[in-house]
């Protein structure tokens, strides 16, 4: 940390975006093409999400940001798959700076017990216009569109949570109730359907879905994985009924046995 509080961050993955950023409101006072040393890149998870890995000599490019300690702490508190390691980053004028850099928390994953995968299509995509936004050294944008990762899926084999029968339709304030406290359910609405969430609080998502408690889910997750194709709308009206299936798939893919859906609710869609 330096005399001002602030941060030198070097950013691997979806933060390299200027888009991810804004979504968390995020702002850093400097950013700079870099090179991180004795690291390679990895990723890890159900998601293949970006990883430092330490490796005597290795190397490899990213965005040195320069960031408040406040923003710092919002950065920890949205990535709880990672710890924070020390690192130097040498910047392309050649000086080297101390930096803080993310890695796999490995006692996270291990509770998660899903083996690690390829990034997906959309995290490459992400990632490779934030390096072209910020200057990243060709050599590096190249590598990361030459990484293998899973494709998008076609509309038609979307995932879909199930729906028993005769499930009754809620109302706004019906949803906007089931805030999670005090007793009451924790319901989140997504693509026309409104769902309970029936994980337990040790889930390592458990404060996210406290904070989208009683509202859509897609305002937020769309911020949170932005998506190049779909882009970020800020009003739910806006989404498209493709990428609110597209959502809906992700959850289901990644943590559908956390939820549940008690009842229809009424969406007006783009399409």
């Amino acid at each position: 940390m330096s005399d001002d509080g602030s941060v030198w961050y070097f950013a691997i993955g979806s933060m390299m975006n200027p888009i991810s950023l804004a979504n968390r409101d995020l702002t850093p006072l400097e950013s700079h093409p870099a090179k991180v040393l004795d690291f390679r890149l990895g990723f890890f998870g159900a998601a293949g999400m970006a990883e430092a890995v330490p490796e005597p000599g290795a190397s490899f490019h990213g965005v040195l940001h320069k960031m408040t300690a406040a923003h710092m702490a919002v950065l920890d508190a949205l990535e709880v798959a990672y710890v924070r390691v020390a690192a130097t980053v040498e910047r392309y004028d050649g000086t080297c700076v101390a930096a803080t850099i993310y890695g796999r928390d490995a006692a996270t994953v291990r509770a998660m017990q899903v083996p690690d995968a390829p990034p997906s299509e959309r995290y490459i995509e992400v990632m490779v216009r934030g390096c072209e936004n910020f200057g990243v050294a060709p050599a590096h944008i190249e590598y990361l569109k030459s990484v293998p990762f899973v494709p998008r899926k076609a509309p038609s084999a979307f995932l879909r949570l199930p729906e028993p029968e005769g499930l009754p339709t809620f109302s706004q304030e019906q949803l906007r109730a089931g805030a999670g406290v005090n007793g009451a359910p924790l319901l989140v609405s997504l693509n026309g359907k409104v769902c309970e969430y029936i994980g337990g609080p040790d889930f390592y998502l458990y404060k996210h879905f406290l904070k989208m408690a009683g509202q859509p889910v897609e305002l937020r997750m769309s911020k949170m994985l932005q998506d190049p194709k779909y882009g970020c709308p800020d009003k739910l009206k806006d989404f498209t009924r493709e990428h609110c299936g597209a959502i809906e798939d992700l959850i289901l893919s990644s943590f559908g046995d956390k939820l549940k859906v008690v009842a229809h609710i009424d969406q007006e869609f783009a399409d």
